[in-house]
């Protein structure tokens, strides 16, 4: 007789156990509900292959197949350079935030552009009564209120650079240590899928995908999956700094190995020396540095978006401004100013540009102090001047006129201790007594009373046209008014981070929305675990009811023989 009873008992247990793996899957899922990069896995079952009996095709019954991890790679792609993108928009938007502080015009803090206004307005109620002494003590404290001011927002610019510099040789710790569990958790899938005798390597794989989401998050790359469940990890040049179980720590380097003998990189805003991002092919205790710089810099998250605020300087240039970055064009601009000051405000202070009294244009009558020393005669820069101990007049130069020489003069030959003058700024005079309000052409000066004609030519420099190409900071060119040049530095910073805002939103809502149709694959739904639970429950009992009406058959049969 067809031994139809088998049939029934293999089948009803077979798709016992089935029932079981899926319950228990199901069990899994709701487990992992809130585990971050949790994919959900659905039971493979399969029909069991069999032979016939008696010519019919019953089957076998069921199996498990395997447990499949529901994801889609090209949305996770999607949404890891959407979040490389976000990260890089949200370091930007935050520091220039601090940058817009600097100029705010709403804060209780005094401003370049305030301290600008109120010097020049100090100086123009000062021609109304150049004798007065009260007046005198204003343009004082007005003047040490603008060269503060310049200095401190400098230096609030400068330091922002160098955090950023820190900033991103810890970020380089964090991404290499993601690339070396990375590195691990490939070696664990390959060994793990080999050969598909294993299953699938479910939980690994999460854990790769949360690790790899970190690291868009620092810096932007291109991934590839090899048939062994790998991923390569490559940055926007190429270079794989994951290739399946190996991996590649970039560093920071003051001292790239690719620099010529006697060749140093520029200094940073606040005379450092901005770090450079590499690969050391060399293991041992020499040097190979591979340049990554400016390849991160133009990739996403967080270091791409430190380096295009810090700048990226190499050695073919001369000086902290030639650098590029969003930090260094604010502070070249601020540099102009500063310049301009020291060369052309002073050259007007001591008419410098018109010889009046038939000498030298080194230092102009009129420019001499009420008490009648003629101390600032010795000194180039006779307002405005800037702390530093050496040589401020360029030899080759004309002996005692001010102008952008002498700056550079001292740029090329302070040994390194004067990158910039905006940190440096100071008043080459201190007593109220030595503000020259007249023009003379006798010496000692010897105005007449109410002779404010040096006052009334520096308010008319006020609105004249500078060309502040001259002063040679980085690429900064503009023909403009001193007001007009601070208003065009504010505008800039508020275009800016105007940007940076909008960028950060719309890049926002991307992330927002590649996640969304990512998590609709991929996470849990306990609606839809609740309802596998009660199908495969019911499934379940119906084949345990088969068992029993088997045994109910085998009984009866039993019985009739």
């Amino acid at each position: 007789m067809t031994n139809f009873g088998a049939k029934i008992f293999n089948n009803a247990v077979s798709s016992l156990s089935a029932q079981q793996a899926v319950i228990a899957n199901a069990a899994n899922n709701i487990a992992n509900v809130n585990t971050e990069g949790y994919a959900r896995r659905v039971v493979d079952l399969q029909t069991r292959l069999g032979s016939s009996l008696s010519g019919l095709n019953i089957g076998n019954g069921v199996e498990v197949g395997g447990i499949i991890r529901v994801n889609d790679a090209f949305l996770e792609g999607l949404a890891n350079a959407a979040a490389s993108v976000t990260s890089q928009h949200e370091v930007t938007r935050d520091m220039l935030g601090r940058v817009e502080d600097l100029f705010s015009l709403t804060g209780d803090s005094m401003t370049i552009g305030s301290a600008l206004t109120d010097f020049f307005a100090s100086l123009d109620n000062l021609s109304l009564d150049p004798a007065s002494i009260e007046l005198r003590s204003d343009v004082i404290e007005r003047a040490n209120d603008l060269t503060s001011t310049i200095s401190s927002t400098y230096n609030s610019i400068a330091a922002l650079q160098t955090e950023a510099d820190e900033r991103i040789a810890n970020e380089l710790g964090v991404v290499n240590g993601l690339l070396e569990q990375i590195s691990d958790m490939n070696s664990l899938i390959a060994a793990k899928e080999s050969g598909g005798t294993s299953g699938a390597a479910s939980d690994e794989r999460d854990r790769r995908a949360v690790l790899m989401e970190d690291l868009a998050e620092r810096i932007g790359y291109e991934s590839v999956e090899g048939p062994d469940g790998a991923v390569m990890i490559s940055l926007s040049n190429g270079f794989p700094v994951v290739n399946g179980p190996n991996f590649r720590p970039l560093e920071i380097t003051t001292s790239p190995s690719f620099l010529d003998v006697g060749e140093t990189l520029p200094p940073s805003l606040d005379g450092g020396i901005l770090g450079s991002v590499v690969y050391d092919y060399d293991t041992g205790a020499g040097q190979a540095h591979l340049d990554l710089t400016d390849t991160l810099a133009s990739g996403g998250g967080s270091i791409g978006g430190l380096l295009q605020l810090r700048g990226v300087n190499d050695a073919a240039n001369s000086s902290a401004f030639d650098a590029t970055g969003s930090l260094v064009e604010v502070a070249s601009q601020i540099e102009a100013i500063t310049r301009e000051l020291l060369v052309n405000f002073n050259g007007e202070y001591v008419d410098s540009a018109n010889d009046m009294d038939g000498g030298t244009l080194a230092f102009e009558s009129g420019a001499i102090d009420l008490d009648g020393n003629s101390a600032n005669a010795t000194n180039t820069f006779a307002f405005f001047d800037f702390n530093y101990s050496g040589i401020k007049e360029d030899p080759a130069g004309t002996t005692g006129l001010v102008e952008a020489g002498d700056l550079t003069y001292v740029l090329n030959n302070s040994g390194g201790t004067v990158t910039n003058f905006s940190s440096i700024l100071s008043l080459a005079i201190s007593d109220p007594r030595e503000i020259a309000a007249a023009r003379s052409d006798t010496f000692p000066a010897t105005p007449e009373p109410g002779d404010a004609d040096n006052l009334e030519a520096l308010s008319l420099y006020a609105s004249s046209s500078i060309d502040f190409s001259l002063h040679n900071v980085g690429s900064y060119s503009l023909t403009a008014s001193l007001d007009q040049a601070y208003n065009q530095m504010v505008g800039k910073v508020g275009n800016l981070k105007a940007r940076a805002d909008l960028d950060h939103s719309v890049s926002e809502t991307n992330l927002n929305t590649m996640r969304t149709r990512r998590d609709e694959i991929s996470t849990v739904s306990l609606d839809e675990e609740f309802t596998q639970l009660i199908r495969f429950q019911k499934a379940f009992e119906a084949n345990a009811r088969m068992i029993r009406i088997g045994s109910e058959l085998f009984d009866t049969i039993s019985q009739l023989l």
